[in-house]
């Protein structure tokens, strides 16, 4: 049996830990490392309609949507890129839009969120 989202809907209403989400949160992360040309078809499976993939600077990843959640997925570090390791190395908490958040992740976040938001 394939394991797909329908199996495990995500909680949008979870106010504590939800398996449904990680695997869905599990998902998106993977799916964030394939080929551009891989990452709208492997959206579009999860349900997901909407979709923009996200390059700026070296930070990328996408944000996908549909009716009921909105998903934002990133590419982690990867080695040999020297900005992934220098946003690593700004690894202090700072003051974010809900919290506290790891200093390199915001300044990715910056780069790209006209892009998501629409400026």
């Amino acid at each position: 049996m394939t394991i797909s989202p329908t199996h495990f809907p995500f909680k949008s209403d979870a106010t504590t830990y939800s398996l449904n989400n990680a695997y869905w949160l599990a998902r998106a992360a993977s799916i964030a490392y394939l080929e551009k040309s891989a990452i709208q078809p492997a959206v579009a499976n999860l349900g997901l309609e909407s979709f923009e993939f996200l390059n700026k600077n070296d930070t990328e990843g996408f944000i996908a949507a549909n009716g009921k959640i909105i998903v934002v997925a990133f590419r982690g570090t990867e080695p040999m890129h020297l900005q992934d390791i220098l946003a690593d190395a700004r690894m202090h908490k700072v003051p974010g839009p809900l919290g506290e958040v790891h200093r390199g992740f915001l300044q990715a976040f910056e780069l790209v969120k006209d892009d998501m938001f629409g400026a």
